[in-house]
């Protein structure tokens, strides 16, 4: 049986999508992005250290 995390659930029920993208600076803040899923080109987009953080930010920040 395939377990899913608590945070493949919410994102799936939220409709969030992220990505991952190490850029070539130092700061790690801005590795995950997450937004919701049909807004990626003008609605808002959050970004994070780790997945989960860029998850919250914008569940914190935008809130469906």
């Amino acid at each position: 049986m395939n377990k899913r995390s608590p945070l493949e659930i919410t994102k799936e029920a939220l409709g969030i999508k992220t990505e991952y993208w190490a850029k070539p600076i130092p700061p790690r803040e801005f590795d995950w992005c997450a937004y919701y899923d049909g807004d990626e080109e003008g609605g808002p987009i959050s970004y994070g250290r780790s997945e989960q953080a860029a998850v919250d930010d914008l569940t914190d920040n935008w809130p469906r």
